[in-house]
């Protein structure tokens, strides 16, 4: 649980600071951090009903469901992300 909590911190308090520094109100840069770290570290309990179907059929689709998505933005808005992986 605690790495999972610095993981986490580690994904809030970077957008936080940065909606703080543009004059975003406490909430709105909490919200926003919330927001990125819902974003990346994926929530296994809420599922639809298109989940249940295909956790029938396969493991680890959730992850890649989710995943896939997160990662052609990346390489969209971040071209350079693509020499990390490399």
């Amino acid at each position: 649980a605690e790495v999972e909590g610095s993981s986490r911190a580690a994904a809030y308090m970077p957008t936080f600071d940065e909606a703080m520094a543009v004059g975003a109100s406490k909430r709105a840069a909490h919200d926003a951090g919330l927001a990125m770290v819902n974003k990346i570290h994926f929530d296994y309990q809420n599922v639809t009903n298109a989940d249940e179907l295909l956790r029938l059929t396969g493991g680890f689709h959730i992850w890649a469901t989710r995943a896939y998505p997160l990662y052609a933005e990346l390489l969209a808005t971040r071209p350079g992300f693509i020499r990390v992986l490399d």
